[in-house]
């Protein structure tokens, strides 16, 4: 239900919150094994390499996982806007 909520959401205090809530709950484990956060929740967030790798620069934890959802959901939802328009 967390995963769920955190796709679907697009407000950042929202995704915060379900952050630490997943950290909380999987206790360093579950979804965040070793070098992988709670962004490779959903394909759909993806990022350009460099991008990516100033993300992923950042250290492991809840703040990289806000940090890289924020900007790829940015990313998906201007996409979606601009694909909207073009139809």
């Amino acid at each position: 239900m967390l995963q769920k909520n955190l796709v679907e959401s697009t407000n950042a205090d929202e995704i915060r919150e379900l952050i630490f809530k997943m950290q909380a709950i999987g206790g360093g484990g579950g979804m965040r094994q070793e070098g992988q956060g709670f962004f490779k929740s959903f394909s759909g967030w993806e990022l350009p390499i460099p991008i990516q790798h100033a993300a992923l620069a950042l250290p492991n934890g809840p703040f990289q996982d806000f940090i890289y959802i924020l900007v790829a959901k940015s990313k998906q939802l201007l996409m979606a806007e601009v694909s909207h328009k073009s139809i």
